[in-house]
């Protein structure tokens, strides 16, 4: 009996440390695969930041921001006090992205969530400014307190536009790619 009992105690051992290990590549294997799935939601969702950014900072960027801002000085300060001139702001529609991401920005990379989070904030200040400037409060405000308010949103929007470069090249470092070419962040800027 006892020839027996010690093949079949070995047997019972060998398929035991087998399925131990079975499970433990297992789950070696799981956490490799989840963990490919995780770099490849971080890098669609760094991909489509870069994207709602460029194209967000982009109404800012194409326009010579000083100019337009001495033009709407000059037409406010011409205005006669019965035609109060009043400067159209269009709505500025945010973003369109950052509302559905900003719960998962925890999985980013550090230096990537700083750049992104401050541009977004940034960018929701301007929105609500835009609403002020569109009211009709604004609108029968003095000459010159409008003309101050107008140069807080042009601050703003260049202040804008530089968050937008530095998202950008962060998130471009972090995807390991060039900035977009007519990216201000690429250093080839037409502003």
């Amino acid at each position: 009996m006892e020839a027996w009992i010690g093949p079949a105690i070995v047997a019972v051992l060998i398929s035991s440390i087998v399925t131990v290990a079975g499970w433990f590549m297992a789950l070696r294997h799981e956490r490799l695969r989840e963990a490919e799935r995780r770099q490849e939601r971080i890098e669609d969702i760094q991909t489509a930041l870069l994207a709602d950014i460029r194209s967000s900072s982009h109404r800012f960027s194409g326009t010579d921001l000083d100019l337009h801002l001495r033009e709407i000085e000059a037409r406010i300060s011409r205005a006669m006090p019965a035609e109060a001139y009043t400067p159209f702001v269009p709505r500025e529609p945010g973003s369109l992205l950052w509302p559905s991401v900003a719960g998962e920005v925890h999985i980013l990379p550090n230096e990537v969530i700083d750049a992104v989070v401050i541009y977004f904030s940034q960018l929701e200040t301007i929105r609500l400014f835009a609403e002020d400037l569109r009211a009709d409060q604004f609108a029968s405000l003095n000459p010159e307190r409008k003309i101050e308010m107008y140069g807080d949103y042009i601050k703003m929007a260049k202040y804008l536009v530089d968050l937008a470069e530095e998202a950008e090249r962060v998130l471009a470092r972090s995807l390991d790619i060039k900035p977009p070419i007519n990216s201000p962040a690429s250093g080839r800027s037409d502003r």
